[in-house]
């Protein structure tokens, strides 16, 4: 297509305007007498949502509103007709928002004086037409004050001023309304109140007092209150200032010079450097001697370069888009590490903090940068990266050489305590042998004790305990702990006080295993170091918390020794006391009460005793259950009902002979299995109704086993894993692979009974003191209750008390499971007796 004359003339014009297209942040538009926009702003773009090139070439009556499209129509025939410019205000709706604004519109002729174009400069004036609205109602009182007065709108322009304002400022109104606070008291005094303005503009009310220089009447002090101005909907849309003149001071010129000089020597003797860098083309405009240091280049040839010639090439993204987001106010800081590349050719590692200026420099948008080397810090952050790296290489060896030594030293220990605790229950066995016994079972818990509190040690230094928070019984719990340190007081003739206040919670959530090893920690210390007295254990609430402490009347603490108790392996030397132990329960206990939120406190006296205390936040829940009896601690010598076939599967001999010979006795069936593989085999011919399977064995292990045989036979056979493998992860494979439970070695046999009795629903027989056999608690210590939906049913029957009801119901149970059958006995016995409350205390205890 040819380019005419005409064309060639209207595209000169369009290069005229270039600048102000591009640089003005007025809506300006240039439309052809088609109604086509042929150039537009940036800001017009981004008003309208649209990239120029979808706007370019189309009319206004394709991009706009109908109601719009046809006003500024009208508008531009008017010019058209006149061949004369306009200034129009007009009122638009858009989106559902009233808009106000200001337009020129102005008529582009060709050489023969005819309209080739329209020209369109719109501003937006909404902001000063609310405030004017809002600020009529105040205008005779603004008029008539001698305070200077001023309303300023979101966009930091002036809406309104009084006649005092305009008289300190030498100014006229029509010179100032409308127009920025920057172009009026220039932009040094604009900083300076833009914070205050940003506050108020936030909702805050200020009011201060400081110097001010007018043109009229020079230095004045003031004081200056500053307050939001808001909309009925409560929206804040502009500032209102109020300015009093209290005293007259030195010129303003003389402030503004030392401020300068001050700002100039920081900027210059500073140590850290400091650049500043335009945003559109990124070129260091100003630099300070530290800045050149860094980079090694002088000052005249770093202020001829941009900031990507000093930055390292895999960095100047991050940076550009760093800048950016400073530029469009995402971000108030610009924090990074890179590289820059020196003159030399040298790399090295600065820190860079970057902030949008606040105010332009020769109209440049400007970003100040402080930097700092920090090559050397770099260089032993890898340094320490690596040693971190060895060092947990070797944390890892070393938990993983804790576990091996725990296990080897638990598995013969498990013979060790097993047949101990077998033979003291040998009615054969004289008193001088029982004593032997007796001493040798002692003897190995406290090997055991050693081992377990060097593994906790491990685990918590390694952030590898978890707390395992349950809902208990606070007031059973503690009572169960002082009946175990009641008989160690007993033995060393110290007398025992438990005190427990009735102010704590009867149900709390906690991790009942950690908050047991700290408390008997505490009180296992308070008896040995005790040589006569007493040991107190209070438990009381303190506000929200529960507090624990142990008091005694022992040897004491030094007070030299007050720091170091709490260290690993540390423990009172006094020739008083043969100290045993491994020195790391309070060095543990320590940390688990950390864990749970709390702080472990000591006060001691040489001689004179000690105190230990501790206070946590623990959760109080609802009672769902009673608290559960505590197991019988008669022997164990029988159970009720047909006789049980038990496999116990270890690769170990005297294992398997330590089990059988617990076993047996009590009259289940035993059949020995040597490995995973034998396990599977006898499974098969045999179908054992319980299985107490070893974990770590040759060829296949016991979690293997568990699997085939769960793939097997589902859930009929009752699955115990037992190992000497203490650890959390062991555990949780062990019930993953399909064990219902787990039990550690060395087996406590109390435990591992109560689990069998518990899985099996069987009913122990005890022996009695005297010699004879009875059925211990009516079956309730080993009942397996029906299920949820029944036991809600029960124990809404027993709270009203309704015996006919309940009666009917065990009818209804009695055709069911067989594992149920304790339970529904026990009910019966008392619906037949009428026994209400033993009725409710049985379904409490059983109710989940």
């Amino acid at each position: 297509m040819k380019t005419t004359d005409k064309d060639l003339r209207l595209q000169k014009t369009l290069q005229q305007l270039e600048g102000l297209l591009k640089y003005s942040p007025g809506f300006i538009t240039i439309i052809d007498r088609g109604y086509r926009y042929i150039r537009v702003s940036g800001s017009v773009c981004r008003f309208m949502g649209l990239a120029e090139e979808k706007i370019l070439g189309r009319t206004f009556d394709e991009l706009l509103p109908p109601e719009i499209a046809a006003n500024f129509r009208r508008r531009i025939n008017g010019v058209l007709e006149k061949k004369a410019s306009q200034e129009v205000e007009d009122k638009v709706q858009i989106n559902g928002q009233t808009l106000y604004f200001s337009t020129t519109l102005f008529p582009i002729f060709d050489a023969a004086g005819e309209i080739e174009a329209v020209c369109g400069i719109a501003t937006d004036i909404s902001e000063r037409k609310k405030v004017e609205d809002k600020l009529e109602q105040y205008r005779l009182a603004v008029e008539s004050s001698r305070d200077l007065i001023a309303a300023v709108g979101q966009n930091y322009t002036y809406l309104l001023v009084n006649k005092p304002f305009l008289r300190y400022h030498g100014l006229n109104r029509e010179m100032v309304i409308g127009r920025p606070i920057s172009e009026i008291l220039g932009e040094d005094l604009f900083f300076q109140v833009k914070p205050n303005l940003d506050r108020c503009f936030a909702g805050e009310f200020l009011y201060f007092e400081m110097p001010r220089d007018f043109p009229t009447i020079g230095m004045r002090d003031l004081q200056i209150q500053y307050f939001p101005m808001k909309e009925n909907s409560g929206r804040i849309i502009g500032v209102v200032s109020v300015l009093r003149d209290i005293t007259e001071q030195k010129l303003a010129e003389d402030a503004l010079k030392i401020s300068e000089e001050r700002f100039r020597a920081i900027f210059e003797t500073n140590p850290i450097g400091i650049g500043m860098i335009s945003i559109a083309d990124l070129r260091i405009r100003q630099a300070n001697e530290r800045f050149c240091g860094i980079t090694g280049y002088s000052r005249e040839e770093i202020l001829q370069m941009n900031l990507k010639q000093i930055t390292h090439p895999e960095d100047i993204e991050a940076d550009i888009a760093g800048i950016r987001d400073l530029a469009q106010g995402k971000i108030p800081l610009y924090f990074t590490e890179k590289r820059y590349i020196r003159k030399d050719g040298d790399i090295r590692w600065i820190s860079l903090t970057a902030t949008l200026l606040p105010k332009n420099y020769g109209g440049l948008q400007m970003v100040i940068g402080m930097i700092e080397d920090i090559t050397e810090r770099k260089h032993w952050q890898e340094m320490l990266q690596g040693a971190r790296a060895g060092a947990e290489t070797a944390n890892s060896a070393k938990s993983e050489f804790l576990a091996n030594m725990s296990h080897e030293l638990r598995t013969p220990l498990n013979a060790i305590l097993g047949y101990a605790q077998l033979m003291r229950d040998d009615e054969g066995l004289t008193d001088q042998h029982r004593n032997a016994v007796e001493i040798m079972y002692r003897s190995g818990e406290h090997l055991l004790m050693l081992i377990s509190d060097i593994l906790d040690l491990s685990k918590i230094e390694a952030g590898k305990v978890e707390l395992a928070a349950e809902d208990i019984h606070l007031s059973s719990f503690l009572n169960s702990i002082s009946e175990m340190i009641r008989y160690r007081a007993r033995e060393r003739g110290l007398l025992f006080e438990s005190c427990i206040q009735k102010n704590i919670p009867e149900m709390v959530s906690v991790d009942p295993k950690r908050l047991r090893q700290i408390l008997l920690n505490l009180l296992s210390n308070a008896v040995k170091y005790t040589l006569k007295g007493s040991v107190v254990f209070e438990a009381y609430g303190e506000g929200e918390k529960i507090c624990f402490k142990v008091a005694d009347t022992g040897v004491g603490i030094p007070q030299v020794q007050i720091e170091q108790i709490f260290q690993p392996f540390h423990q009172i030397r006094d020739r008083r006391i043969h100290a045993e132990g491994t020195g790391l329960g309070l060095s543990i206990s320590q940390k688990l009460v950390a864990m749970m939120g709390g702080n472990l406190e000591v006060e001691s006296l040489e001689d004179a005793g000690s105190t230990f205390w501790f206070c946590l936040d623990l959760p109080n829940v609802e009672r769902k259950m009673a608290p559960a009896a505590p197991p019988s601690l008669q022997r164990i010598i029988g159970y009720e009902g047909e006789r049980i076939k038990v496999m116990i599967v270890d690769d170990q001999m005297f294992n398997r002979g330590l089990l059988r010979r617990l076993m047996e006795p009590l009259g289940f069936e035993v059949i020995e299995a040597e490995d995973g593989h034998d396990a599977l085999i006898k499974d098969d011919l045999f179908s054992p109704d319980l299985i107490l399977m070893d974990l770590i064995m040759p060829g296949m292990d016991g979690r293997d086993a568990t699997r085939q045989i769960r793939q097997n036979r589902g859930k009929t056979p009752v699955i115990i894993g037992v190992s000497a493998d203490v650890s959390e992860e062991t555990i949780a494979e062990t019930i993953e692979a399909g064990c219902d439970d787990f039990s550690v070695k060395p087996i406590n046999i109390r435990d591992l009974l109560e689990k069998v009795g518990r899985y099996l629903g069987l009913c122990w027989i005890y022996e009695k003191r005297k010699g004879k056999a009875h059925k211990e608690g009516a079956e309730e210590s080993c009942m397996i209750p029906p299920s949820k939906e029944d036991m809600d049913a029960l124990h809404a029957l027993a709270m009203i008390g309704d015996i006919s009801g309940i009666s009917a119901y065990v009818r209804k149970l009695e055709s069911g499971s067989l594992e149920w059958q304790p339970f529904v006995r026990t009910l019966r016995k008392y619906a037949q007796g009428c026994q209400i409350k033993k009725i409710k205390a049985l379904v409490s205890r059983y109710r989940r």
